[in-house]
């Protein structure tokens, strides 16, 4: 990603959590959880209030929520897949290619991070075909740079925290000593988390 396309990259993820906010400080609930949805807006279904983003529907169910509310300029219709899929059901990047999904489960290395694993993120990351979105989009100079413009520029700390994406082994995104980011490979293999709180 070059120079350009980083800052417009992280314009649209400070955009993404900013419309999450305000969708929440008018409804009460996150996007995707609102239990009244069905209320507010035709077409759309209900979560179940619980505070959390936690299952396949209630994440399908956010971006459609943030659609409806005219927080974001998407359409999203495809809710009967079993998985995340970009495009279908998960915000797009049009500065990367990225997606991003509003999750309760952390799916982080709890070795790393003192967290809750219950806590609701915008993970930015690819879909790999079933399940969450959860392959690696970014490399760890890309999750540094952002990291450093949006939060503490730490991997483990903060509101935004890194990982290695699925499948991905050893030193690829966090040095597992240092608790840093790898910023020598340009290789794409991390994910971000923003914490939402």
């Amino acid at each position: 990603m070059d120079n350009a396309k980083s800052k417009a990259f992280i314009v649209e993820t400070k955009n993404n959590i900013t419309q999450i906010k305000l969708f929440k400080e008018k409804y009460k609930f996150l996007p995707g959880d609102l239990p009244f949805a069905q209320k507010f807006f035709n077409n759309v279904q209900n979560g179940n209030g619980n505070e959390l983003v936690e299952d396949h529907k209630e994440t399908f169910f956010a971006w459609q929520h943030l659609s409806v509310a005219k927080l974001i300029n998407s359409n999203f219709t495809n809710f009967n897949l079993t998985y995340a899929k970009i495009y279908a059901n998960m915000q797009y990047s049009n500065n990367s290619l990225c997606g991003y999904q509003i999750i309760a489960d952390s799916k982080l290395n709890n070795i790393f991070y003192n967290l809750d694993e219950k806590s609701n993120f915008l993970r930015i990351a690819l879909d790999k075909g079933f399940g969450n979105l959860t392959k690696s989009c970014l490399s760890s100079a890309e999750s540094h740079r952002i990291d450093v413009k949006l939060d503490d520029g730490l991997p483990v700390s903060g509101n935004i925290l890194a990982d290695n994406g699925y499948n991905k082994n050893g030193c690829i995104c966090i040095l597992t000593l240092d608790y840093a980011y790898c910023k020598d490979t340009t290789d794409k293999k991390c994910i971000l988390q923003y914490n939402i709180k």
